[in-house]
């Protein structure tokens, strides 16, 4: 895996936390369905976006965002982007 990562802080309170990773295989990865072929070292890449603003000290409130790139493993019908949205709500009593 090879990651980069960055945080910001655009404004008061929001924290965006960025990271774009690739994953490798090293030794390569060979498809079953069409015979063996040459092996395939991509996996794939994601982005992940993850998003924090502290509304009180008390309330924050969260969202993170993911995105995942078939590489070249893997094959039609199976090489569809997928993305996933998450989101939180944070209170201490």
């Amino acid at each position: 895996t090879l990651a980069l990562h960055a945080t910001a802080l655009p404004i008061e309170d929001l924290v965006v936390d960025n990271r774009f990773s690739w994953f490798l295989a090293d030794k390569g990865i060979r498809s079953t369905t069409d015979g063996g072929g040459k092996a395939k070292h991509t996996i794939g890449s994601e982005w992940d976006l993850n998003a924090t603003y502290n509304y009180t000290d008390d309330v924050q409130f969260g969202a993170a965002w993911s995105m995942f790139f078939p590489g070249s493993v893997f094959k039609e019908p199976h090489d569809d982007a997928s993305s996933q949205l998450l989101t939180s709500v944070s209170v201490k009593f």
